[in-house]
């Protein structure tokens, strides 16, 4: 074969090709990318371990060349679709390995082979081609989906494992699974066929079972991570279980592990030798050498939604264990290759001046902490090398002290090793730093790397300027990065290019780094270079961060800007009175909250200038249908609009150009229960403009894809007029903060900052050293001092640059609590002289108590319980759970209280009727305990007819259903973001054979429960007009399509087509039934109905203080829930509230126009009747506002005083009222 790249052109028939032996073609593949001879190197460690057998004669260059060419050809053409997967998924692998070995041998028409492919495949999936370079192409994805073209075959699952994902930078992630399928591919070639049994598997049922994708196999699993004898030493073979399951543990780790495995694979086997000889010993007992930049390692971003769902394709590392990699003491038999290894595990903590934690054991033996200025550490024959200083420890027989034990509870079992008083510990902690324990006989049995948040809070913790500062004389930078080596900083004139200005290198004092430059440097762009030790890689890295403290960027984020905030240019005409314009606020319990993502609000609204649409400028058209409607919302009483994450996040490019697009007249014309719309929408889905926002990059900046230019300091003039204009129409701005974790770590990614500044210490780690990922990705640690302070820092500053009014805490619980008490302490403190009122700003979030900070374990953290007292909300999941039935991790058949529970039952089964009978009694105590505020003192009594505190009441897991002080400690929602909207999961679990009206009815059920309870109601964008994801439970990507508000009412978004495949495919048999049925989609008469009785039951909420009672002794006092017990009226909840008035002492008058209010809740599809003896003689009517509204069910609602019976339609929520003496029913004005 000639060296001519081969025609791409697929022959028009395969009977003339020759069949191909997939083994042999990629064994002469491998062959032709190793060079000839390896490269210089330093010589390896003598090891007894070192592989012995012959070296085999490589093929001659043009040979080799050839055999290469024609597998790439040969594969990419096969019949077998699974191959040409393989190749396209391999093809970063190989451009890389290409890229480090090019120097050794020349392969001519492999570069263009390559090229050639690519081009060809992306003519194939966009129409045409694109031009890339080979480094380029050692990084980039060129196989968005996977899963699309192998549809409905075998390859759909196991390419799960190996293909890009389809997440935001997906480049790098592609790269490194690609890498994977490189290690892959050489073991399953090189080893599969030594299955005892001598059988042989396919390539994909050997990644299934090295994934863990499935149970069986057993044997074969086994028999792939069993230690064989060689040269009478027991060694562990390099098996893909063994890396997985050490990699688990820490996404950076991974990336190491498999990297140098494939570097080191790539070295040995040129040497060459036979496979089979090579083990973990030969891989890390070798010298180190740097990756090529083609194979660099970089972290992995993933992006959200969890949320709260791990983002990882490869299965749980509980599949796979690999003892090795999980012990904490290597004992004396390790070898001195696991040791090097153990040196990524930083199990060690310094946690002050002068002690060490550890949990180890020497015996007689000795400890000492290692430090290498230049990161040079390593193990040769069991003696550890390359250190500057060493230090010996002293091991203490007594307990860690108390103030470490509370600071560390998860490490309160280890042992305290003190260091020397004397020591000089600061410039150490710019060092690569280890700790040894040495057996009695001098070899070293056991080494970690240390985790440094302790000490660096004691000696470093610092309250002075961060970030830049501007006087009429100077701009002034400050850095923290106490660990670091050398810091500069990098000037650039534009935001991007390579016009570099200037490069200074700023000076440190006591950690804090700081430069001084002309004022001529506002508008220009910076960024640091940090020369820091990074223990993800185990090298001295120069990262280039953003300053943690931004307050402007470039557009993505790549730069930081020199910018003034407190300029009076960036301020809107009268911003500096904002604070007297805005509307007023006595206490957190008059707040309600509409949730509203900023692109949602505008993407589709004509009535929007095109250039505001999806961003902040679409706030300020008032005659827009999004700000009528707002207006309209506010005008009924809502005070609170909570805006999606605004930060500067990742996810979306904030280069609208770049931006990909569906033509959504083609979508319109897919039936609604295709598939079709879907499919072109996640094609594009990390193209487009769209992604909720959960992916934090820097906290501090607003988004720039949401500005009308990302460049410069347009989006923090446009933020400031989107405020300004929602307080001016009695809306206050609540924003969602992301403090949990950050979207990126690692000295690499473009998207990583904080952990390029202080590796290892803004973000948590487990007790093997790795970065925990409970909240998806990233955890950051607020125990840690300089954590806190930014996360109070930042809140300060937004508080007071934008003059918000809230904060909405995503996964609170992740955090301290005592992070967020002086948090609260400290916006509450702010004053008119700082241009806002702190005492009006108001904070809650999800206080979920989960992962590693669970029941305390890394500090008393932000939970629902822990926050009792404190005066921040958090979200009541027991009342959605109550009123709408399961939760969002159970069935979606599964019924509750408003959905048909009992009284109109689905397909599923719930169990028996008494059963279901008790389940309906049972959501009904969990619902009037959150009407009550959730407060965990409240007494009532229960479904079995006994006198209970809130507390007392438990779940299904004998968890107390109540857990708050006061009534604004608790947010009672029915639907947010996260999950099915409400309409969607109404339509989901009540029965198909109802009809929509019936379903809209249970709508307003659900929003009225919400809006008439005490505590702090909140509603997501939509609720009011019967809002649709097209029952996308999961919609943080889905796009505009299936994320779509209509606020001419002509549409809710009902049957747009099956929800993505990703989170939804599951239950796409159930969701076609129902978005096929064009009976489930409501008319515009339902819409305006649903947004009429959404108005009328909040304007009921604010017609009357009593349902918005400020403290516990007040609820307690005057809510008082009847029907209860085993004999009350199923499905129906009565609920009276008192006031002062004659006759009854103690009880003040608050309410000058009502001195009883009765809700009465029926959710039964027939009218009921209920008797309420102890409401007898009771002078109550129909509240006015639902008399001059436009449900006529309602206005079928009565009370007979002298038999004190009410008589209510099915399906309705009514309020009767008792009007005062003085006060007739003519006084209350319906709009107020």
């Amino acid at each position: 074969m000639s060296n001519q790249v081969p025609s791409l052109e697929k022959s028009s028939s395969n009977s003339t090709k020759p069949h191909i032996t997939w083994s042999d073609s990629y064994s002469k593949a491998l062959s032709a990318i190793l060079p000839s001879s390896p490269p210089p190197k330093p010589p390896s460690p003598p090891s007894s371990t070192t592989p012995t057998s012959p070296p085999r004669s490589p093929p001659s260059s043009a040979a080799a060349n050839d055999s290469l060419c024609a597998w790439l050809y040969d594969t990419f053409h096969s019949s077998e679709s699974d191959l040409h997967l393989v190749v396209l998924c391999f093809l970063p692998t190989l451009a890389g390995v290409y890229l480090s070995r090019a120097g050794h041998r020349p392969l001519p028409g492999f570069e263009s082979v390559l090229l050639t492919i690519y081009s060809h495949e992306t003519i194939a999936r966009n129409g045409q081609s694109t031009t890339v370079s080979i480094p380029d192409l050692a990084h980039s994805s060129i196989y968005h989906e996977t899963k699309h073209a192998a549809k409905n075959s075998s390859t759909d699952l196991h390419l799960a494992v190996i293909s890009p994902t389809l997440e935001p930078h997906g480049t790098v992630r592609s790269a490194r699974r690609a890498r994977i399928v490189g290690v892959a591919l050489e073991l399953y070639y090189k080893n599969v066929s030594r299955i005892s049994d001598g059988s042989k598997i396919d390539f994909y049922e050997f990644c299934k079972i090295w994934s863990g994708i499935e149970d069986n196999h057993e044997q074969g699993r086994q028999e792939l991570g069993k230690t064989e004898k060689v040269e009478g030493r027991i060694r562990g073979r390099i098996n893909l279980p063994c890396l997985h399951a050490r990699a688990m543990h820490d996404i950076n780790a991974k990336a190491i592990l498999v990297t140098r495995s494939l570097l080191k694979l790539v070295d040995i086997t040129a040497n060459p030798v036979d496979y089979t000889e090579i083990t973990m010993s030969n891989i890390f007992s070798a010298p180190r050498l740097p990756p090529p930049s083609a194979l660099s390692l970089q972290t992995i971003p993933t992006q959200r939604r969890y949320r709260r769902r791990r983002i990882c394709n490869l299965s749980s590392s509980t599949r796979l264990r690999c003892p090795s990699a999980m012990a904490v003491d290597e004992g004396a038999t390790a070898s001195s290759s696991s040791l090097q290894e153990s040196l990524l595990r930083s199990r060690a903590f310094w946690v002050s001046k002068e002690i060490i934690a550890w949990d180890v054991d020497a015996g007689d033996g000795s400890y000492c902490l290692y430090a290498s200025k230049n990161a040079t550490l390593s193990v040769v024959n069991r003696e550890i090398k390359g250190y500057d200083v060493r230090i010996k420890l002293e091991k203490s027989t007594e307990r860690l002290p108390e103030h470490v034990i509370e600071k560390f509870p998860h490490i309160r079992d280890f042992k305290p090793f003190r260091i020397p008083p004397a020591l000089e510990v600061s410039n150490l902690l710019k060092y690569q730093l280890a700790v040894g324990a040495i057996s009695s006989h001098g070899e070293c049995i056991s080494i970690n790397g240390l985790q440094l948040p302790g000490v660096i809070d004691e000696l470093f913790y610092y309250d002075g300027p961060l970030g830049a500062f501007f006087s009429p004389e100077a701009v002034s930078l400050y850095l923290w990065a106490p660990t670091a080596q050398k810091v500069h900083v990098l000037i650039y004139g534009e935001s991007e290019g390579d016009n570099l200005l200037e490069v200074i290198q700023l000076e440190e004092l006591n950690g804090v780094w700081s430069a001084k430059g002309p004022v001529t440097w506002e508008g220009c762009y910076y960024v640091y270079e940090v020369c820091v030790y990074h223990p993800s890689t185990l090298q001295i890295e120069k990262c280039i961060a953003n300053d943690p403290y931004a307050r402007g960027l470039s557009s993505d984020g790549r730069r930081t800007l020199f910018v003034n905030v407190d300029s009076e240019a960036l301020k809107p005409e009268s911003w500096n009175h904002l604070v007297d314009e805005k509307p007023s606020l006595v206490s957190f319990c008059d707040v309600s909250i509409y949730e509203l993502n900023v692109r949602d609000f505008s993407a589709s609204d004509d009535t929007v200038p095109s250039d505001f649409r999806g961003g902040y400028l679409a706030f300020t058209c008032p005659g827009s249908a999004g700000m009528l409607h707002l207006r309209k919302l506010s005008k009924a009483g809502i005070t609170h609009v909570h805006l999606l994450p605004t930060f500067q996040f990742a996810g979306v490019d904030d280069d609208k150009s770049k931006w990909q697009n569906v033509d959504f007249e083609m979508l319109k014309s897919f039936p609604p229960d295709s598939d079709e719309q879907q499919a072109c929408i996640t094609a594009i889905q990390n193209e487009d403009g769209y992604n909720w926002g959960y992916n934090p990059v820097l906290w501090g900046v607003p988004k720039g894809s949401y500005a009308s230019n990302p460049n410069g300091p347009s989006r923090i003039c446009e933020f400031r007029k989107m405020v300004q204009a929602l307080n001016r129409i009695g809306l206050h701005v609540v924003l969602d903060v992301v403090y949990n974790h950050l979207h990126a770590s690692g000295p690499y990614d473009d998207y990583s900052v904080l952990d390029k500044i202080v590796p290892g210490y803004y973000l948590r780690r487990n007790l093997n050293g790795y970065i925990e990922n409970s909240t998806c990705v990233n955890n950051t640690a607020s125990e840690h001092y300089m954590v806190e302070r930014l996360i109070i820092d930042d809140l300060l500053h937004w508080a007071t640059t934008y003059k918000v009014d809230g904060f909405r805490f995503d996964l609170m619980g992740h955090m301290m609590k005592r992070t967020m008490v002086k948090a609260r302490s400290m916006l509450q403190s702010l004053t008119k002289q700082n241009g806002v009122d702190g005492s009006n700003i108001y904070i809650y979030g999800e206080g979920w108590d989960f992962g590693e900070v669970a029941k305390n374990g890394r500090g008393i953290n932000a939970s629902q319980f822990n926050l009792s007292g404190t005066g921040i909300g958090s979200f009541n999941d027991r009342i959605r759970d109550a009123v709408l039935g399961g939760s969002p991790f159970g069935h979606p058949l599964q019924q509750g209280f408003a959905t048909g529970l009992s009284l109109e039952p689905n397909d599923h089964d719930h169990g028996t009727k008494s059963t279901v009978d008790r389940m309906l009694g049972v959501s009904k105590d969990h619902i009037q305990v959150a009407m009550a505020a959730n407060l965990k003192d409240y007494v009532l009594t229960n479904y079995d007819g006994q006198e209970v505190k809130g507390c007392e009441i438990s779940l299904h897991d004998g968890v107390p259903v109540a857990y708050a002080s006061s009534p604004e400690e608790t947010v009672n929602y029915v639907s947010a973001h996260d999950n099915e909207t409400l309409f969607d999961i109404v339509s989901l679990k009540t029965p198909v054979n109802i009809s929509v009206d019936a379903r809209c009815r249970m709508n307003h059920l659900a929003t009225s429960i919400i809006a008439l309870s005490q505590g702090v109601p909140f509603f997501h964008a939509g609720d009011e007009i019967l809002r649709s994801k097209s029952l996308d439970r999961d919609s943080y990507n889905s796009g505009d399509w299936f994320n779509r508000l209509d606020f001419s009412y002509s549409s809710n978004n009902w049957g747009v087509g099956l929800p993505p495949k990703q989170k939804n495919e599951q239950h796409w048999p159930l969701m076609k039934t129902r978005l096929g049925d064009a009976a489930f989609k409501p008319r515009r008469k339902n819409i305006l109905a649903a947004l009429d009785s959404f108005c009328t039951f909040i304007r009921i909420r604010y017609s009357s203080p009593l349902f918005r009672l400020h403290s516990a002794n007040a609820i307690q006092a005057r809510v008082r829930f009847h029907n209860t017990g085993p004999s009350s009226v199923p499905g129906v909840i009565v609920m009276s509230i008192e006031d002062g008035h004659e006759g009854v002492p103690g009880l003040a008058q608050l309410d000058p126009l009502y001195s009883h209010i009765v809700v009465l809740i029926n959710v039964c599809p027939t009218d009921i009747t209920f008797i309420a003896p102890s409401l007898r003689g009771k002078a109550l009517q129909l509240h006015p506002l639902q008399l001059n509204s436009s449900d006529h069910i309602v206005k079928g609602s009565s009370y007979d005083s002298p038999s004190s019976s009410f008589q209510i339609p099915s399906r309705t929520t009514a309020v009767f009222v008792q009007h005062r003496r003085t006060t007739s029913s003519e006084t209350i004005n319906p709009d107020h």
